[in-house]
């Protein structure tokens, strides 16, 4: 059998940090080497990081970008090709081009620039760099590879005309981010391209966060027949192995020779760059026992979208050098939930809880079972609040919860008598005294931050935020790693959680119906979350006309106005809130961008 034992190269970049990144790569192909990769694969742009926005045309990064290309190609090792994707400066020095930097010992072969700019949803980089005019196709002494990146794998004609040179092997080197059912969507694509043109399609893509965005690994590599016989994890970096049958596409060649033929390139569609690497790519397993990797299992919805929060959040604070978080538990699930994602994500000693319950909530109040619940499944000590000081991880008591307000029964002018909390003298449930009681709590969240030289976390959800909902102290923070998840999706996972963790950790039912039911905030909502969800989905992420929600979903036309009318009024409110990691197929004012000033002038 004519095989190329492929590595690829996920791992996390961190954006700028090209020589750490550098590193990080060179130690992945000593590996990929010594198991015996013959073609070495990395993400798009590993070495900058994705995305880059306007560092890309910082000529300072530029030139360090391509000193660390030089540096990686002199301790390439011997026979081993490596794609690195890098930035590539046009030849008049224009612009620039995001493209796969083709390594042998000792130079830089060549470059194979990417044709295809997505300017969508978290992608802008039409603004930044400049599109190839043609496809690539590297000749290895014995395989022609045809390389392309992430959006170009989408678009039918890249992959067409690489197939059309003879290619034995394609490859997208990729930065795709997390959404909901991408790892199908991503496997589905190679599985066309490989059924189209009898060739085998190499994925390689990015693992780690890196502001509102989380990249998930699943690299991959799916057989001319279109079946996936290799995948990498999800959420981690990792060198996949595998071997590659160069066989198959040859035949088809040979059999299907007008298939080719039809498809053939227009003169000067392909670059063709040889390659010498100094060995005979044709590798067997090597007899020293190391096999190919498989394909590793993928992860349910609840447990990605889980793993993608954990992930999100190391990697904030890591690049930030963010030693820190602070969470304050008010009895929510959305707090709960937060706190023991940051537990989970960086140790709960790294993690200061306060107490921001108030004192009004009994003892016996399933707030406070639930917070207990909590403080116990995330490894904190089980001691009271309030007896941590600055330099423990237990929960300490929060400052300035309450309102000070004169005691109704004092004598008129009497200056000397004790103040009241304001909620003995207004009603609880008075929504004026409950944001006063929520921008105080916040005050205390606040100090208590700087107190312990702590990130301040918001436990705000997506359909919260989305809708104009949520008190003051929930929503600030400086990130918000629930903040785009549905609220729906917390009572799933709020579930899930208590399953795996074999009922350690059950959330009480009153806060589950809570809040399944009830949207809080100054303006509340008493929806059901679920009807929320679909309505937020629907006008949001799908971008269906009110009138197309209220046909499919069968609720009240007044209804979905008034909510879509909320979730645009909402907009200035959302700019000024905290980073949250995308987890739904269209992240708010990050994918939906509309104007903070507008006016709807249609039905």
């Amino acid at each position: 059998m004519s095989a190329l034992r492929l590595g690829l190269l996920q791992f996390h970049p961190v954006v700028g940090d090209i020589q750490g990144n550098r590193d990080r790569i060179a130690a992945m192909l000593q590996e990929a080497a010594g198991r015996g990769a013959e073609l070495a694969i990395c993400g798009e742009l590993a070495l900058c990081g994705y995305p880059p926005q306007s560092l890309i045309v910082d000529e300072g990064m530029l030139r360090e970008a391509q000193h660390a290309l030089e540096d990686l190609a002199d301790g390439l090792p011997p026979g081993l090709v490596a794609l690195i994707g890098a930035p590539h400066p046009t030849p008049d020095l224009r612009g620039v081009q995001n493209a796969a930097a083709v390594l042998t010992r000792g130079q830089v072969a060549g470059w194979a620039d990417k044709q295809h700019l997505p300017t969508y949803a978290a992608f802008d980089e039409g603004r930044y760099f400049v599109p190839a005019r043609h496809s690539f196709v590297a000749e290895l002494p014995e395989a022609r590879v045809g390389v392309m990146i992430c959006a170009d794998l989408w678009e039918p004609e890249p992959s067409a005309a690489c197939a059309a040179a003879g290619v034995d092997l394609l490859v997208a080197l990729n930065a795709s981010p997390y959404s909901p059912g991408m790892q199908r969507r991503r496997e589905s694509t190679t599985i066309a391209r490989a059924l189209e043109h009898t060739v085998p399609v190499a994925y390689v893509n990015l693992v780690g966060g890196q502001d509102g965005l989380v990249f998930d690994g699943g690299s991959h590599l799916t057989d001319h027949a279109g079946a996936v016989v290799a995948r990498g994890p999800a959420l981690e970096e990792a060198v996949v192995i595998c071997d590659v049958d160069l066989s198959w596409s040859r035949r088809s060649a040979r059999s299907e020779p007008h298939r080719r033929a039809a498809q053939r390139p227009a003169p000067g569609a392909v670059h063709v760059l040889p390659v010498q690497t100094g060995a005979d790519p044709r590798v067997q397993p090597p007899e020293d026992g190391q096999p190919a990797d498989g394909v590793a299992p993928w992860p349910g919805p609840e447990d990605h979208r889980w793993r993608a929060v954990r992930t999100a959040l190391t990697d904030f604070t890591a690049g930030l050098r963010i030693d820190r978080v602070l969470v304050g538990l008010d009895g929510t699930l959305g707090a709960g939930l937060t706190a023991l994602a940051a537990a989970e994500a960086l140790g709960h000693e790294r993690v200061v809880l306060v107490d921001a319950l108030p004192e009004s909530v009994a003892a016996d109040d399933d707030r406070r079972a639930w917070t207990a619940a909590v403080v116990a499944a995330g490894g904190w000590p089980s001691s009271a609040a309030g007896t941590a000081g600055p330099d423990d991880g237990m929960p300490v008591a929060l400052p300035l919860v309450h309102v000070a307000a004169p005691d109704p029964g004092a004598e008129p002018g009497d200056h000397t008598a004790d103040a009241l909390p304001l909620e003995q003298v207004v009603p609880d449930e008075d929504p004026a005294v409950r944001l006063i009681a929520s921008r105080t709590t916040l005050l205390g969240l606040e100090l208590a931050a700087d107190a312990h030289e702590a990130l301040l976390l918001s436990s705000a959800d997506r359909t919260m935020r989305a809708l104009g909902g949520g008190w003051p102290h929930e929503l600030a923070g400086g990130f918000a790693p629930i903040g785009d998840l549905t609220r729906g999706w917390l009572v799933w996972i709020a579930r899930w959680l208590a399953d795996r963790e074999d009922g350690a950790l059950v959330p009480p039912e009153s806060v589950l119906e809570r809040a399944a039911e009830t949207i809080g905030g100054p303006d509340p909502l008493h929806e059901p979350c679920a009807t929320l969800d679909r309505v937020v989905e629907g006008y949001i992420d799908a971008n269906h006309p009110t009138e197309v929600i209220v046909e499919r979903e069968g609720l009240p036309t007044a209804m979905v106005l008034a909510l879509a009318d909320r979730i645009d009024r909402a907009e200035l409110r959302r700019r000024s809130q905290p980073i949250a990691p995308r987890m739904s197929g269209r992240a708010l004012s990050d994918d939906r961008r509309i104007p903070v000033v507008w006016r709807r002038g249609w039905p």
